[in-house]
């Protein structure tokens, strides 16, 4: 027999005029992902970042969650943080939503005024589930994805609404946004592949006060000369990147010429 989930009432609390939001301590997440559905891949990415597993949707949420565990500007992430209840469109009353993910992040760029810039809301979707091909007239499966679109972006525009009139920062993020803000897939691939190796305290301090006299970046292969004493160096090096206490850029390939540039130790 399977076994039952309780289900959590929520408690609704004023978020904006029009607009309740609910949310659970810690920002633990609000709606259950893990379904009877068949049409979503769900995981789990233990986050370093974070000390646990946070639970995705599809090869493009956990993308920007693997990401979120290997960029310096990430300082947080939280999944499935809230759910507000819309009510500022008379044909879509009481309109639930749930935000995929919440992203504490320094210095995040926002296009109008909000009260918490560094705290982001991310939807995150494929392309082509917002703008598929223009379908021909004998494509009826094509014409049904075109018609779905349609009524997506219509709903995230209503979302947009709701959160711009609360002052918050909300962002629909695409396999294009994440190839260009969030780092290529191998590169990120292999920091998380070796994020596993511990460092002694006196091999950390050692590589910090290197990266510091050298004014806070040095190449891979002196940061890999510094901790030659360990079993894998660069592994060590690399498995630091989670801990924000090293950075290396995200777009490029990891070899002996990469930098390595302190973070927030």
């Amino acid at each position: 027999m399977p076994r039952s989930r309780r289900k959590i009432a929520p408690v609704w609390g004023f978020f904006c005029e029009g607009v309740e939001v609910f949310r659970l301590q810690n920002n633990d997440a609000t709606r259950q992902v893990i379904t009877g559905r068949r049409n979503h891949v769900v995981g789990g990415h233990f986050s370093r970042k974070m000390g646990c597993h946070l639970i995705h949707e599809g090869g493009f949420e956990e993308r920007l969650v693997r990401a979120a565990d290997c960029l310096l500007r990430v300082k947080r992430i939280w999944a499935q943080p809230e759910t507000i209840r819309m009510n500022l469109f008379a044909d879509y009353p009481n309109e639930i939503y749930t935000p995929d993910f919440l992203v504490e992040e320094v210095g995040a760029f926002v296009r109008y005024c909000v009260k918490d810039a560094g705290f982001v809301r991310y939807e995150v979707k494929e392309w082509e589930d917002l703008r598929p091909p223009r379908p021909a007239d004998w494509d009826e499966d094509g014409k049904a994805k075109w018609e779905d679109a349609k009524l997506l972006r219509a709903r995230l525009r209503r979302v947009r609404s709701a959160y711009r009139k609360a002052g918050v920062p909300w962002r629909v993020v695409t396999e294009r946004g994440l190839a260009k803000r969030w780092g290529k897939p191998n590169i990120i691939d292999e920091i998380i592949a070796n994020d596993r190796w511990d460092i002694d305290p006196e091999d950390l301090n050692r590589l910090v006060s290197a990266l510091i006299d050298a004014g806070g970046s040095l190449p891979m292969s002196t940061c890999e000369a510094i901790l030659a004493e360990t079993i894998f160096p660069r592994g060590v090096v690399l498995s630091r990147i989670p801990e924000n206490i090293v950075s290396i850029d995200t777009f490029s390939p990891i070899d002996g010429d990469t930098i390595v540039r302190k973070g927030y130790v």
